[in-house]
């Protein structure tokens, strides 16, 4: 069987696809990764065969060229669309719930196409709402909910499987392998938004090392490949990653995770079992921060609401602990990735 993964060109929406995409090729099927601009090579990297279906295209140049009220994913859907098509016919579709150009080649080539779903969202309702606005028909076979019951926004998209995450290898620092000296946090705003808008506009980054200065833990920023050197001189307790270090290493050595609350992040720092401080900026991660504040498994600040109490009791509160360790071990539940290659062969 030959399937076609359609991604947009942003990392969080791309990854989650990965260990599906790799438990269909371990079967022996055919895979190839539609996506386009610096995120087919990240895709590359992963082992999977990939197309550059606009090249030199991102998300952000949509975003600068966009008319008022215009839909940056439909824009891009149409831009992609012939590239995706080009690909050749495959025997199924998967795509990311924003990826429209995944449906309608879907619907071109007169396959199955399933939805993939990349955290705690969109629900069902949402997606067939987006997509009527962009006139993409939203009828399609299947869909892969990586949701835990207990938090998910939203209807279920489909078959339950487990989110496994995936951040790419990287050759681990000493420091990483070894025991923290003591209380470790992670802070990570994603990649996107600091890309696009730059650090010095990253007001929740700042609030958190302000923060961080009176906090008796260690402080780890993780920005990807963005050039931090513009944070200057930073407090003795707080450590910047040099270029990518993926999270589900630097995870593993955290007691806790200060974060944006994009989609990738969250799923990642719920299957660490960690607590979780969100500072939702837009996008879907008002809605997570709800979910995260409703479990239980993590507090919810604005920027200017942020500060060393917060943080202190993000690390010391035991309720906050054993919640998020019992949505790791609900999310561990779940099928894995393999599970979904008989369902996906059985569309065919």
């Amino acid at each position: 069987m030959r399937v076609l993964f359609v991604t947009t060109p942003v990392i969080a929406h791309t990854y989650p696809l990965v260990t599906t995409a790799w438990a269909l090729r371990a079967a022996g099927h055919d895979v190839l990764v539609a996506t386009c601009g610096a995120t087919a090579p990240r895709v590359a990297r992963a082992g999977l065969a990939v197309t550059d279906t606009a090249p030199g295209l991102e998300l952000g140049d949509v975003f600068r060229e966009l008319a008022p009220g215009a839909n940056p994913f439909a824009v891009l859907a149409e831009r992609m669309l012939p590239g995706v098509l080009a690909a050749g016919r495959p025997d199924a579709v998967v795509f990311t719930p924003h990826a429209y150009a995944g449906p309608r080649a879907a619907a071109e080539h007169g396959v199955p196409a399933v939805v993939h779903g990349l955290g705690l969202g969109p629900g069902l309702d949402q997606i067939r709402e987006t997509y009527a606005g962009a006139g993409v028909a939203a009828d399609f076979a299947a869909g892969i909910d990586v949701a835990p019951d207990s938090m998910r926004v939203g209807e279920r998209l489909g078959w339950s499987a487990r989110y496994v995450p995936f951040n790419e290898g990287s050759v681990l620092p000493a420091w990483v392998r070894e025991p923290a000296p003591r209380r470790r946090v992670l802070v990570t705003l994603g990649t996107t938004v600091p890309s696009m808008v730059g650090l010095a506009r990253l007001t929740p980054l700042w609030k958190t090392i302000d923060a961080a200065a009176d906090v008796d833990a260690e402080f780890v920023i993780a920005l990807g490949d963005i050039d931090t050197t513009e944070l200057g001189e930073l407090p003795p307790n707080v450590r910047v990653v040099p270029g990518w270090l993926p999270l589900i290493a630097l995870l593993r050595t955290c007691d806790a995770a200060v974060h944006h609350g994009g989609s990738g992040t969250l799923m990642a720092v719920l299957d660490a079992g960690l607590p979780q401080l969100v500072l939702p900026q837009g996008a879907d991660q008002f809605a997570n921060a709800e979910a995260v504040r409703k479990r239980g498994v993590g507090l919810v600040r604005t920027p200017d609401g942020l500060s060393a109490a917060a943080i202190t009791e993000l690390l010391g509160d035991g309720d906050l602990r054993a919640a998020a360790a019992e949505v790791r071990a609900e999310l561990r539940a779940l099928p894995a990735p393999s599970a979904l290659v008989d369902r996906l062969t059985g569309l065919v």
